[in-house]
């Protein structure tokens, strides 16, 4: 019994001081273990980091694929973020507080709770080092609803603008689910759809607007292809998706522009009436029929311009030339045989803009004898017209560069640098300068043929097209003996000619295209073209074939882009009269050793997938040096991607080159994240992408000496404190675009004070400027700006992690207005020693578009700027610190703020009666915002207080009138900020006319959403409803919300809700 009693007492303390022993012992060894902690915390940080930069690397790539990082990528990343920044804090407590009396007093303590904290940080690291393997980062962007559609200016034309309106009266009709516009070819039907599309931009009629070429040659699959491809998925034949896909669209448009023959609408894959009463169809033809066999419900006849509208577009496009008085009644003439055909009038007010009197006489002349044509839908005078524009071109090159382009597929965008080379092998570009001489020289035609509208803009940048009129004329010149053409487009080649047959080829065939036959077996007889000057192979197989290659000596121009080639022979060494060699994306692992420095003539070398430079191959043997592609006297243009250990300090002989695009990398990099995709096309400019190094390489100087860079990346750079440092030889005089990324040396964009000579022109070009994880950068620019252009293209402005920046917009950088005149964008994120964003405290009172004497419009200060995001600003006091000039941010569209807990404010009544064209305001979780916007009342007595206060508010010395607050505000978010007693005074809420969204939660403090002013608690002084276009109204986690207006004044609120 009393063993048992015993039991009973002692089993409890006994278990007490078990775990006693057990807790005195974790606390023990968080001390003991306290340094084994902190290594092993920074270990997995390491690791963590090192994924961050692969994720982000992913990220960066999957950008220039034109594809978006997902929501679980996001927002890993800024997970990893805020747990770098905790990092950083715990860092410096540990180096702060290691140790006192010099560590012969330990803290105890501190060591076992930092201890601790450090055990709970390395647990969160671990967890997200395992969620950071993704399978994939990115997804595809989704399309735009509606794609913009390149268009030359168009006259508004009375006649077009009726036609316009019949479209879109049966476009608005529930019961029409198709319309036909048919006319003349050259009669304005692509124009009038292209410009409906457009128009359907900004219209709520159709959600989705896909419009597509079809052609005289029609082929279903492309056109379904095109149609599949707008809504973001790849079309199979064998299904049905497309018809589902376009069902699942609320209400979509399709445009089919050049209809020549019937259609069947099922086999296209188009739901329309009772199948889908959301789709619809707008179509084009030359034929009146086509519409008729395809059933069309509504029949729109596009006819010729009447009455004076043929006149007005005439003296348009002659620049009033044909309104001189020995000009006129010519041009009078002229136009009446021109038929109100606009094609023609154009065509022909192109070609005689400045031409002599004797030659309008000529053109008058052939008018009136229209050569007879048997082309279809084409009026006679048009092709006369036509014939006339090009019997007319200056020279016989320029008249094969024309006809050469109709060669292309219809309506196809004419690639110039692809047009260069056939050019170069075919003669018409040959020049006896440089690769760079043939390509100005086609610039040169382009210009010219432009001129005299014989072509035509292409829908993407570097890229041409023709009309399909004038291609149809120029198919038909072309097919005369003389010319020596013979056009077959989209044949679809399968086998190349037997060997016997390419033998006689030999001498003849100087250009050579295969680009896009993935599964055409390339014969060896193909070594037999010995003649061949250029030669094309894009994205074919050539595994074991490019050797075949070697023979031809007369070879120029040698593109493999993004074929299957594996290694580059000793074989192609051979080609001593090579001058341009493409491998963009070619699958290449090894270039033999030697190849490169015997290609002597070589002015052009692009390889962005071969990153093996001096190192051994698979097989044991050596690629090729670095040192050999250095050896290159005449290169003009280059494209490579390096490791920084194989370039140092490498001699190079690159004096010529003078468009670029190189990527340095870290020699730690892993292969697979070596190369580097360039954002610029490499015939649109220069474009830098340097990681990880220390000094500016002799031969990158050399580079930025002869070129004009357009973007440059740096990231991990040292050696320099000042960006303007690296223009040394005024080589970034024309840079438009600028990232740097953790350069941890860097204190200012531009220093004039520490720059013994600071260009004028510095940075007079930049258009988008993002600074990143930059630890010690503290101003944009630091002294005054070099010259009044500085930054004055600026559009885009992105600061993210810039920790000790505490200066951005100063009165140097404010002043003059038109500086910042193009500013569009700014978003500063993490940058905790912000205390105001502008800081304006020594500007004047620049006017808004004031005009002088000479009609010049002078623009109010940052008029540009559309958007403003800032967020995890822990010391922000004020937006605004200083004079706020009238107009100032007048056409501000959207601002953000988020988790910046020093704002008590978030701006003035004077403020935000500037902000006129606000449409978007977002405010989260600033917890120290007490009021949204300060009254009159309140600004005076915060702007007579101490300069602290001041610095909370947009402070206004400058008198104005009174102007209504918000008038074009129309999305509001608040959530989980402090504010205190209501959102709005009756005054403000009067003036929110346009206001549709209101969503205010978790606002602890909020007692009232619309409170009265004291002078109108018991009157309302005007008619106006409040909130008359109030749809959604949300609200939650408002604990202390007594009411959402005050009195009376709810029985004019919420007219539609």
């Amino acid at each position: 019994m009393i063993l048992e009693i015993l039991a009973i007492v002692v089993t409890p303390v006994t278990e007490m001081g078990k775990s006693f022993l057990g807790a005195m012992k974790r606390q023990i060894s968080y001390y003991t273990n306290y340094g084994e902690n902190i290594q092993n915390l920074n270990s997995h940080m390491s690791q963590l980091k090192a994924t961050k930069k692969d994720v982000q690397s992913s990220v960066e790539e999957a950008a220039r694929r034109l594809e978006e990082p997902s929501e679980t990528v996001l927002d890993w990343l800024e997970r990893t973020g805020k747990l770098e920044e905790e990092m950083r804090v715990l860092n410096e407590e540990v180096d702060t507080n290691k140790k006192c009396l010099k560590g012969l007093c330990p803290d105890l303590g501190f060591h076992m709770r930092l201890s601790k904290q450090v055990l709970r940080k390395t647990v969160d690291v671990s967890r997200l080092q395992e969620q950071g393997n993704f399978d994939s980062v990115s997804r595809v962007r989704a399309p735009p609803s509606v794609e913009f559609a390149r268009m030359n200016s168009v006259l508004a034309i009375a006649s077009r603008e009726l036609v316009m309106q019949e479209v879109m009266e049966a476009l608005r009709n529930v019961s029409i689910h198709s319309v036909g516009v048919h006319g003349m070819g050259g009669i304005g039907k692509t124009t009038l759809v292209r410009k409906l599309n457009n128009e359907l931009q900004s219209s709520h009629l159709f959600k989705t607007v896909i419009m597509v070429t079809v052609s005289g040659d029609p082929n279903l699959k492309v056109v379904q292809d095109n149609i599949a491809d707008r809504l973001g998925f790849k079309f199979r034949p064998e299904s049905s998706e497309l018809f589902t896909r376009l069902k699942v669209e609320e209400t979509v448009l399709i445009i089919l522009d050049d209809v020549w023959e019937k259609l069947e609408v099922p086999e296209l894959g188009l739901p329309l009436g009772r199948e889908h009463m959301g789709c619809k169809v707008v179509l084009t033809t030359r034929n009146h029929e086509v519409c008729e066999k395809m059933k069309i419900q509504k029949i729109i006849k596009i006819e010729p311009l009447v009455e004076d509208e043929p006149w007005i577009l005439f003296k348009e496009k002659t620049d009033n030339v044909a309104t001189l008085p020995n000009l006129q009644p010519i041009a009078k003439e002229i136009v009446r045989r021109c038929k109100g055909s606009p094609l023609a009038i154009v065509t022909l007010a192109s070609v005689l803009r400045e031409a002599e009197e004797f030659e309008w006489t000529n053109a008058l002349r052939v008018l009136e004898n229209p050569a007879p044509c048997d082309l279809e839908g084409i009026m006679p005078e048009v092709i006369t017209s036509l014939k006339y524009s090009y019997d007319h071109l200056p020279s016989s090159e320029i008249k094969q560069c024309f006809l050469f382009c109709c060669l292309f597929p219809e309506d196809c965008n004419i690639y110039l640098p692809d047009l260069r080379s056939y050019g170069i092998g075919e003669g018409f570009l040959k020049v006896n300068g440089t690769l760079d001489d043939s390509y100005n020289k086609l610039l040169s035609f382009v210009v010219k043929l432009k001129k005299c509208c014989l072509l035509l803009d292409g829908d993407k940048d570097m890229c041409v097209k023709l009309h399909d009129v004038v291609r149809d004329v120029a198919l038909l010149i072309a097919s005369d003996d003389k010319n020596g053409f013979l056009v077959c487009v989209d044949g679809g080649l399968r086998n190349l000619p037997v060997a016997e047959k390419l033998k006689k080829c030999t001498k003849a065939l100087v250009v050579l295209d295969l680009s896009w036959n993935p599964n055409l077996s390339v014969p060896e007889s193909l070594s037999y073209l010995t003649s061949l000057r250029t030669l094309i192979l894009h994205n074919c197989d050539l595994l074991n074939k490019v050797s075949l290659l070697g023979g031809m000596k007369n070879l120029e121009l040698l593109s493999m882009v993004g074929s299957r080639i594996e290694k580059l022979p000793e074989e192609i060494g051979n080609l001593i009269n090579l001058r341009s060699l493409d491998l963009r994306d070619a699958k290449l692992s090894i270039v033999a050793r030697n190849i490169i420095s015997r290609l002597s003539n070589l002015e052009e070398l692009m390889v962005n997938t071969f990153n093996g430079w001096d190192t051994d191959n698979e097989d044991g043997e050596p690629n090729a040096s670095f040192a050999e592609v250095a050896s290159l006297t005449l290169l003009s243009l280059i494209e490579i991607t390096v490791r920084n250990e194989v370039s140092h300090n490498m001699p190079c002989s690159w004096d010529n080159v003078k468009r670029f695009f190189v990527s340095i990398k870290n020699e730690n990099e892993n292969e697979s994240e070596i190369c580097y995709y360039p954002m610029l096309d490499i015939w649109n400019g220069c474009e830098l992408q340097i990681d990880e190094v220390n000094l500016i390489e002799h031969w990158v100087s050399k580079l930025l000496s002869n070129s004009k860079v357009k973007r440059m990346k740096l990231n991990d750079c040292n050696g320099f404190k000042n960006v303007a440092d690296l223009d040394t030889v005024g080589g970034l005089k024309q840079l438009e675009d600028l990232e740097v990324r953790e350069c941890n040396e860097i204190e200012y964009l531009v220093s004039t004070e520490r720059s013994k000579k600071a260009p004028q022109d510095m940075f007079v070009t930049l258009q988008e400027l993002k600074m990143y994880g930059m630890d010690r950068m503290e101003k944009i620019i630091h002294g005054q700006a070099p010259s009044c252009r500085f930054l004055e293209q600026l559009s885009l402005l992105h600061l993210v992690n810039c920790r000790r920046l505490n200066n951005i917009f100063s009165s140097n950088l404010l002043s003059p207005a038109k500086r910042l005149g193009n500013l569009q964008e700014v978003q500063v994120i993490k940058c905790h020693a912000l205390q105001e964003v502008f800081n304006n405290e020594e500007g004047g009172f620049d006017q808004p578009e004031v005009k002088d004497i000479g009609g010049t419009c002078t623009p109010a200060m940052l008029f540009g700027l559309r958007n403003i995001s800032l967020e995890e600003l822990h010391e922000l006091r004020g937006i605004w610190k200083g004079v706020i000039p009238v107009g100032c941010l007048s056409n501000l569209q959207k601002l953000d703020v988020r988790k910046c807990n020093g704002l008590k404010y978030l701006i003035s009544t004077i403020m935000a009666e500037g902000i006129q064209n606000l449409e978007k305001l977002i405010l989260e979780e600033c917890d120290g915002m007490e009021k949204l916007i300060l009254s009159k009342r309140e600004e005076e007595l915060a702007t007579l207080g101490d300069s602290s206060t001041r610095h909370m508010i947009f402070c206004n010395t400058q008198k104005s009138p009174s102007l209504p607050t918000f008038p074009n505000l129309q999305y509001l978010w608040i959530s989980r900020c402090k504010l205190q007693e209501n959102l709005f005074s009756f005054g403000v809420t009067r003036d929110l006319q346009q206001l549709k969204d209101i969503n205010t939660l978790d606002c602890d403090n909020l007692k009232e959403i619309i409170a009265a002013d004291e002078e109108n608690v018991n009157e309302i002084v005007d008619h106006r409803i409040l909130l008359p276009q109030l749809q959604t109204l949300q609200l939650g986690g408002l604990r202390r919300l007594t009411s959402v207006c005050q009195g009376d004044l709810g029985v004019v609120c919420f007219f539609s809700l």
